[in-house]
């Protein structure tokens, strides 16, 4: 019986201090969960900014790249000048070379021209291509007046376009005057009671009767293929 006893007594004893050793693995447990929870709030603290930072910085890459789009499309627009011009400047000595020899022709001495420009068809295309990006490169810094140099590009382009416009005219004028001249020829009509002379006919009655003989005239020019690449550059460019 008083075996029994004290056996019991240790069982106790024993769950007793399993018990206070459950206690006490339970507050380290329980102190080591709020070590864990402090540290994830100090990770969570550190990775938002982080987080925060890779998206401005990918916002940032983005603005840059287009950013770059712009400056390089900007940088080609202020290149228009140094581009086009020589196109335009060749087409100009040509001309001018051109007419100096009519002169001198008309008047019979031989040219003492040297190194005389000679133009192609492809001269007169390069300068009407030319004369569009030029039109293109100032639609551009007109809508972009705010820029500080958009004033000196705009004048530049101006005085290129300028130069173009007159170059293409004189060609023009010149090729007209060497396929020689435009004439209405007079016309013999049947005098009646509705006839009007030449002296008393109107602007519109003109037209009427000199439309056929304009238009055989516009296809005779046309024949020659400079007339012809001039006339479709100056009717793109208006």
């Amino acid at each position: 019986m008083v075996a029994s006893y004290h056996s019991a007594v240790r069982r106790t004893d024993a769950l007793e201090s399993a018990l206070q050793k459950m206690d006490s693995s339970t507050t380290d447990a329980a102190r080591c969960c709020e070590q864990l929870t402090r540290r994830a709030r100090q990770l969570d603290s550190l990775t938002s900014p982080a987080s925060d930072a890779s998206s401005m910085l990918s916002r940032a890459n983005a603005n840059l790249a287009a950013t770059l789009v712009l400056m390089k499309d900007a940088r080609e627009k202020f290149d228009t000048v140094t581009d086009c011009e020589p196109a335009i400047e060749r087409l100009y000595r040509g001309v001018t070379d051109m007419e100096e020899k009519r002169q001198y022709a008309g008047k019979g001495r031989k040219t003492t021209l040297k190194n005389r420009v000679v133009l192609t068809e492809q001269d007169v295309y390069a300068a009407g291509d030319s004369m569009e990006i030029l039109r293109d490169a100032f639609d551009y810094f007109i809508e972009r007046k705010g820029w500080r140099s958009a004033p000196a590009a705009l004048g530049g382009l101006e005085r290129v376009h300028r130069m173009g416009n007159e170059t293409m005219s004189m060609l023009m004028i010149s090729h007209l005057k060497g396929a020689g001249p435009a004439v209405r020829p007079k016309r013999n009509v049947k005098k009646d009671a509705n006839t009007v002379s030449p002296m008393e006919e109107t602007a519109q009655q003109v037209r009427a009767c000199s439309g056929v003989y304009f238009l055989d005239m516009i296809v005779n020019r046309l024949s020659n293929p400079i007339i012809r690449t001039i006339a479709l550059h100056r009717l793109v460019l208006g």
